[in-house]
């Protein structure tokens, strides 16, 4: 049986992947607060990479909105350097914030060093696949519930509309569908927008 290991695994985008996987069969290995597992602790971090050393597939997922600090990116580096060599899928849930990476906000900032280790990673590994998901403002309760405002449309952002967890499941798992025909690295995900 095949094993997928995933980062904040228990909410948001992070269950609905686990979900994924387990219906397709997979056994899921999950890493959360809620497990024992915090990306902000460097002895955690060891312990999620070297458990996650026979997994198929890493989903690099977590963040931490309180601090933002480097813990996702430095799980995703450790484990970009541990499968580079390795037949093996990483997929980083990063966010198009990367592609504004305004000195103010840290979590734009850690998203596009997400960004930048991944193309370079892609464009290097010959074995290891990276795929980098960057959805826009993505419908979940907790992104909801955290942000009320902008959830609302009303802070310095038009309500243009949300993605759906769904759609997210729906680019991965076309993407992991077409792995024997194309490499897709990287995938910016928004909604439709309302041009009315």
């Amino acid at each position: 049986m095949k094993t997928v290991a995933i980062t904040g695994h228990t909410q948001g985008i992070g269950i609905a992947v686990s979900d994924y996987f387990k219906n397709k069969g997979y056994n899921i290995l999950g890493f959360s607060r809620t497990t024992g597992y915090d990306i902000n602790n460097e002895n955690d971090r060891i312990r999620i990479v070297e458990e996650s050393k026979g997994a198929d597939i890493f989903v690099n997922n977590a963040y931490d909105f309180k601090t933002n600090s480097m813990g996702q990116n430095l799980i995703l580096y450790q484990m970009t350097k541990l499968w580079e060599n390795e037949n093996k899928i990483i997929i980083n849930v990063s966010s198009i914030g990367g592609d504004f990476p305004e000195p103010t906000v840290p979590y734009n900032i850690n998203k596009n060093k997400q960004d930048s280790h991944l193309k370079l990673a892609s464009h290097k590994a010959k074995k290891l696949h990276t795929i980098n998901l960057k959805p826009f403002w993505v419908n979940t309760d907790w992104v909801n519930n955290r942000w009320p405002d902008i959830a609302k449309g009303t802070l310095n952002w038009p309500n243009i509309g949300r993605v759906e967890v769904t759609d997210i499941i729906k680019v991965l798992d076309f993407t992991l569908s077409n792995l024997d025909s194309m490499r897709i690295t990287e995938i910016s995900i928004y909604p439709k927008f309302d041009t009315n």
